[in-house]
């Protein structure tokens, strides 16, 4: 993805080995681009979650609520954030 050479690779039937030279460091993915969610619309939606979950713990304990999608949560906070707050009041 960093685009340098990729380290030595050895595989076998039960492993695969990937051998890196002292203080590097390489990216790996099974593709070039991301699947799914991913830069600035990843880093949107994060941060829509984190307010309506930060909006949230202001009425009940963050701790008390389990089970909440980040990604359900930055989709209700992104459509209207004031419809967001008025439901959750």
């Amino acid at each position: 993805m960093l685009g340098q050479p990729l380290p030595k690779i050895s595989t076998t039937k039960a492993e695969t080995t990937f051998t890196l030279p002292p203080g590097a460091a390489f990216c790996l993915a099974p593709t070039e681009k991301p699947a799914g969610l991913s830069g600035d619309d990843y880093r949107r939606a994060r941060a829509q979650a984190a307010w309506a979950l930060e909006s949230l713990n202001k009425i009940i304990p963050a701790e008390t609520i389990d089970g909440l999608d980040w990604r359900w949560l930055a989709e209700q906070a992104g459509h209207s954030p004031k419809h967001f707050l008025a439901a959750a009041a």
